[in-house]
């Protein structure tokens, strides 16, 4: 996800990447005078130098900025925008509220709370026909009313529906099909920046701005609808392959039902409460898998984090 922030006349471009989790994370910034694909390109140069991997699919969410998204045919040098660095097939949303915001700039006032709420209705669509189909409707309707509006709807309007192609579930659309979940970092950034009457020189923004994203980042959640998320890992070809998982998982957790004191009691509880034995069985696959994640998190061995698990402290 790349947006830019505006202190006097630098401008920062920002990433914010998730995880498999959900987990938001600030990956880098970039400064540039404007949202232009090189200072895009030097961005994501940096991040690939700092291990961000290239043969990997990705999905973008960018503003409504074309120079973000430059394709390679287009780029005048190596690493600018977005698809020369990570290839045709990378998956590219565009940000609907900059979109929307894009073509209503072209309306008189008077038109645009009419139209804003067609483009609401059309990309509020589940299926990826029927959204595109009055896009288009709507798109031609503007044509007769201000072509300039028109022409920048139709401009990237097939990335406008990347959501809908994948079919991701509604609650986790709400947070992908934006880029707010950057503008909320940028707000905590532009409070932490409010008394700077006068920037001196691009490395006091450079500082000041970036402590402040430093400090957001620190507030960061989940994305709302994280559980859906292997929805989309599955789309981008990354899905966790849970038959594997189930089966690596069998046979440990079936022998920790018998040797093991923490699972056993665990499977006999289930079982006394009336639960069938592969029911029983699978979640004890569960609780073994968290305990081994939290273990390794915690950089502790088995008999550490059940001892620390088990204390009357704890």
């Amino acid at each position: 996800m790349l947006d830019g922030i505006r202190f006097g006349d630098v401008v920062l471009v920002v990433g914010l990447g998730l995880d498999a989790q959900g987990r938001k994370h600030l990956l880098g910034l970039w400064q540039g005078d404007t949202e232009n694909a090189t200072v895009v390109g030097e961005l994501l140069d940096d991040l690939v130098r700092r291990g961000l991997r290239v043969d990997q699919k990705y999905r973008f969410v960018l503003d409504g900025s074309k120079a973000l998204a430059k394709s390679p045919k287009r780029a005048t040098r190596q690493g600018e925008g977005v698809r020369a660095k990570f290839g045709a097939e990378m998956l590219l949303q565009r940000c609907l509220v900059h979109k929307r915001r894009n073509v209503l700039d072209h309306l008189p006032p008077r038109h645009q709370r009419r139209w804003a709420w067609r483009l609401k209705a059309a990309w509020n669509r589940k299926d990826y026909a029927a959204a595109k189909k009055e896009l288009e409707d709507v798109a031609r309707e503007l044509s007769q009313i201000n072509p300039s509006a028109a022409a920048s709807l139709e401009e990237g309007l097939e990335d406008t529906l990347t959501l809908h192609r994948l079919g991701l579930p509604e609650v986790l659309c709400v947070s992908l099909r934006s880029t707010n979940l950057i503008e909320s970092l940028f707000s905590v950034a532009r409070q932490t920046t409010g008394r700077v009457k006068r920037w001196r020189n691009p490395d006091q923004v450079w500082r000041w701005a970036g402590s402040g994203l430093l400090e957001a980042a620190k507030t960061l959640r989940r994305v709302k609808g994280y559980a859906a998320m292997s929805v989309l890992l599955k789309a981008l070809g990354r899905g966790v392959d849970t038959a594997n998982a189930r089966t690596a998982l069998f046979r440990p957790a079936l022998c920790a039902t018998r040797f093991n004191p923490v699972i056993k009691a665990m499977y006999t509880r289930l079982r006394a409460a009336g639960k069938r034995p592969i029911v029983a069985l699978i979640a004890c696959m569960r609780k073994l898998l968290i305990i081994l994640n939290s273990m390794l998190k915690q950089h502790k061995t088995w008999d550490q984090f059940i001892l620390k698990s088990t204390s009357p402290s704890a």
